[in-house]
């Protein structure tokens, strides 16, 4: 069974993890990763694998408080160092942790990326706990599958269903919320509606977060920091809480790559996605980053 797909809720709650913003004048940029181990050793007993099952660029404007989010495909083919060579982008956390993952999306788009910050599934429960849960619109074709990924995990977790339209969800029902995907088509299609859930998931957290005073905004954030790894010290989390609070949600910016046309082939094992013309999609990307 295929392991099941995380999403990072809790990044999007940590939007303070950047350098001080007074010092930049240009958009900041943090390589968001989630992996799944949870969901594997659920299934196969084993803690093994953590592979990257999502991968973001949260784009933050400090002149505007505005907030983006690039949605990278995790099937893109990259070039790993040394023997991996040609191989599938998820599988970079699996042979070098988020430092390599960070190294192939620069590579990849040709950029200069120099913040991560990862989180398991387990984290994404924890995050969403430690703000109190958040308020989600679930529609009508999203309920059974929920609820279905709902039964199948009441053994580990204490949770209720959900039903059509505003949801409070706290983590593991935001896991399984986030989880359900259509098996019938493209994954990479399959993809398009997880995104979009993702991004609901990621407006409500943002609201959640707006909502909160500054001291529980940081109460939450320690409780978060306890738990993910990232390269982005404590320190600089202060402004950038800041900022998500100021943030306007309405302004909140989607974009998936590849947005260009693109064509399927493999990689050993794994099939990979190619853009079609990659210094096109190279333009849109930094375009959507740093315009």
């Amino acid at each position: 069974m295929k392991r099941w797909i995380s999403f990072l809720v809790a990044m999007a709650f940590l939007l303070g993890c950047a350098v001080q913003v007074s010092a930049f004048e240009k958009p900041v940029n943090i390589l968001l990763l989630g992996t799944d181990s949870l969901g594997y050793e659920m299934v196969t007993g084993s803690e093994e694998m953590s592979r990257a099952d999502a991968i973001y660029v949260l784009n933050l404007r400090p002149d505007t408080g505005a907030i983006n989010l690039l949605s990278v495909e995790r099937d893109y083919l990259v070039d790993l160092p040394g023997e991996l060579g040609e191989n599938k982008l998820a599988t970079a956390t699996y042979f070098g942790g988020p430092e390599m993952c960070l190294d192939a999306v620069n590579g990849l788009f040709e950029l200069d990326i120099d913040m991560y910050l990862q989180a398991d599934i387990t984290q994404l429960i924890q995050a969403v706990d430690a703000m109190g849960g958040i308020s989600v619109e679930i529609k009508a074709n999203e309920v059974d599958p929920t609820n279905a990924f709902i039964d199948a995990i009441r053994n580990y977790f204490n949770l209720t269903h959900v039903s059509e339209g505003v949801n409070q969800l706290m983590g593991p029902e935001t896991w399984a919320f986030l989880a359900i995907r259509d098996k019938s088509i493209d994954e990479v299609e399959s993809n398009k509606d997880r995104n979009d859930r993702q991004k609901r998931a990621i407006t409500a957290s943002l609201e959640r977060l707006n909502a909160m005073t500054f001291d529980e905004a940081m109460a939450a954030v320690d409780v978060v920091l306890s738990f993910v790894k990232t390269n982005i010290t404590l320190s600089d989390i202060l402004s950038l809480v800041q900022i998500a609070q100021r943030a306007n949600t309405s302004d909140f910016v989607y974009m998936r790559t590849p947005s260009t046309a693109y064509m399927r082939t493999r990689a050993g094992l794994h099939q990979v996605v190619v853009a079609e013309d990659m210094p096109l999609e190279i333009s849109a990307v930094k375009a959507f980053l740093y315009e």
